[in-house]
């Protein structure tokens, strides 16, 4: 399936269907086919393994917990500029799009689609199989002979695998950043022996392909570098780039008044403040002065004596996720202070979030689902205190008969959304957590000990806390405009 996309919002709309249940590759030639970038050299099976061998101590670990050394060996070296039989993958579709339009600009890029159901993990059976081959046993009879009879080895050795992206090298800043896993090129073989490539391409995975038109691609890099996606960025290296105008574009400020308990004669004023600035490639001295300018308006406004809490943030995706780029604090002992964050973690955060991203509809129906089995257990405990004079230990019975199937739903994760949706997912686990601290309260031992009274005063307390939960999860699904559960 090939669909022609003109913008980046064709792109980002086209591709939310596939967040979550898809890997992408982007590649700026649209011709150009899937394939690892070892056939490119004059390699050999015994040049792989020296290369393995030389950068082994790269690998502490730690950071192949998920993985044979030698193959989380390779995965360093494909992220260090050498060929290898890997060809990179990302979950995020705009860093697919990023290497779609960053070269080539005479030439229509394009971006595969690959369906994640055929990805395995990075400590199966058969990567550990690839293992043996990477450290260098060549011998396919050996290898069989240390496997058995209950697996092929050269049906195995002669496959290329895509790796789960949960089991990537955990030290690997490069590739969190970019999403990445990646397609590992299985080996050829002919007469009982190993050769350094089987099939080399890798389209056979791919269940869309997307055309970026070669006149679009400098709109789209543009809308990517807005959007944070640019080599600096994606490759850690130096930032390279003029900066932007800054400017604060959307404030939103709340205000309480207070005593202040050293003058009991005066108030104080304490303002919470999100400011939204206008780009991520800013001037800091600027942006400094613009924030020194703001925060001069409110002294003047709300006196010198104001404490002021200012969280400055370029997206709705930095807000909800209190990713900010600084912060103006007061501190009980040392008055205001401007703290930035690191950028390199904050930059770090952005792409973990986008890269976790499933589609909306994914992420509603899960939290949906949530909510659902929760509403279930709480239903059950309400209609049993709303008995009156219910039956004290009977409530504590029907609890222990919902504390599994209450635990079973904390174990299951609620996947990210975007912005427009997090505050459903927000919603959801907030209902979900004040169930499970009902039935905590009901199940643990304490409970036991709590007069009647004070048992049914904390019950009335801990439903009216759940209803209140669940009425933001229906308000936050109406106001997306979907059918509440």
């Amino acid at each position: 399936m090939t669909h022609i996309v003109n913008s980046f919002d064709e792109y980002k709309d086209y591709t939310e269907r596939f967040k979550g249940s898809c890997f992408f590759r982007g590649q700026a030639k649209s011709e150009w086919i899937i394939e690892p970038s070892i056939i490119r050299t004059k390699c050999t099976l015994q040049d792989e393994q020296n290369i393995i061998n030389k950068n082994a101590c790269n690998i502490n670990d730690y950071s192949h917990k998920h993985f044979p050394k030698s193959l989380a060996t390779l995965f360093w070296v494909q992220h260090n500029n050498s060929g290898t039989r890997i060809c990179d993958l990302t979950t995020n579709p705009f860093s697919a799009l990023y290497f779609a339009v960053c070269e080539e600009e005479e030439e229509d890029g394009a971006i595969f689609v690959i369906d994640r159901k055929s990805a395995i993990n990075g400590d199966s059976v058969e990567m550990q199989i690839f293992d043996k081959v990477l450290s260098g046993e060549h011998n396919l009879f050996e290898l069989q002979r240390e496997v058995g009879d209950s697996l092929n080895v050269q049906e195995i050795l002669t496959q290329n695998y895509i790796i789960n992206p949960k089991d990537m090298i955990i030290n690997n800043a490069r590739s969190i950043r970019q999403g990445g896993t990646g397609i590992i090129f299985g080996f050829g073989c002919k007469d009982n022996k190993l050769s350094l490539i089987g099939n080399p391409n890798g389209c056979n995975f791919s269940i869309a392909k997307i055309i970026i038109p070669k006149h679009e691609k400098l709109n789209i890099k543009e809308r990517l570098k807005k959007e944070g996606y640019t080599k600096e960025k994606l490759y850690l290296l130096p930032e390279n780039y003029l900066f932007d105008d800054v400017t604060i574009i959307k404030e939103d400020i709340s205000v309480e008044m207070f005593p202040d308990i050293t003058n009991k004669t005066k108030n104080f004023y304490c303002l919470r403040g999100w400011y939204k600035i206008s780009t991520r490639y800013f001037d800091k001295i600027a942006l400094e002065a613009k924030i020194d300018e703001l925060h001069k308006r409110l002294f003047s406004q709300y006196g010198n004596n104001a404490r002021i809490y200012s969280y400055f943030y370029f997206d709705e995706n930095d807000r909800i996720r209190a990713n900010f780029i600084c912060k103006y604090m007061w501190y009980k002992n040392s008055g205001h202070k401007l703290e930035w964050s690191d950028e390199r973690n904050y930059e770090f955060r952005r792409f973990m979030s986008v890269n976790s991203e499933v589609s909306k509809d994914t992420a509603i129906n899960e939290a949906c689902n949530i909510v659902k089995h929760s509403n279930i257990i709480y239903t059950a405990i309400k209609s049993h205190i709303s008995i009156t004079n219910y039956d004290i230990d009977k409530l504590f019975h029907v609890a222990e008969s919902f504390s599994e199937d209450m635990q079973e739903i904390m174990r299951k994760d609620i996947p990210s959304g975007d912005s427009e949706i997090q505050h459903i997912i927000e919603t959801a686990e907030g209902f979900r957590i004040d169930v499970y601290n009902l039935i905590c309260d009901l199940t643990n031992k304490q409970s036991r000990t709590r007069t009647e009274a004070n048992l049914r005063a904390l019950m009335t307390l801990d439903c009216k806390q759940c209803d209140e939960s669940y009425k933001k999860f229906t308000a936050s699904i109406k106001q997306s405009g979907i059918s509440v559960i």
